[in-house]
């Protein structure tokens, strides 16, 4: 019994190693000017505000 314990145990172990990882995120591209940033800051707003509208109407 405890021989089949250890063999399950080592199974889960080696199909977690197995795993691939996930990717590294895309590097952002570097702001060069203050009306860049603020251009940038707007745009993830308003994807940040779209986002969380499509959660609302979801959890709604």
């Amino acid at each position: 019994m405890r021989s089949a314990a250890c063999t399950l145990v080592l199974g889960l172990l080696a199909a977690c190693a197995s795993e691939r990882r996930a990717p590294p995120p895309a590097p952002s591209s570097p702001t060069t000017s203050v009306a860049q940033a603020d251009e940038r800051l707007a745009a993830v707003a308003a994807e940040r505000a779209a986002i969380e509208a499509r959660y609302a109407e979801r959890e709604a």
